[in-house]
């Protein structure tokens, strides 16, 4: 079990969760609030997520 593990909170900036996951190179991270796991954001969420607004954007153009 890693002692320190990199986490970000349910209340974190998106962007802040990017960087973070660019930073150390991994493809997803453990989501906690309150101290409780309660995701993990993976980049096939952000590409979804991505998608959407893309396509969002695309429908209002």
């Amino acid at each position: 079990m890693t002692p320190d593990p990199v986490t970000v909170s349910a209340d974190d900036d998106l962007l802040d969760a990017v960087r973070l996951m660019r930073k150390h190179k991994f493809g997803g991270v453990p989501v906690l609030e309150e101290g409780k796991l309660v995701g993990i954001l993976t980049e096939t969420d952000l590409l979804n997520y991505l998608e959407n607004l893309l396509q969002a954007e695309k429908e209002t153009a």
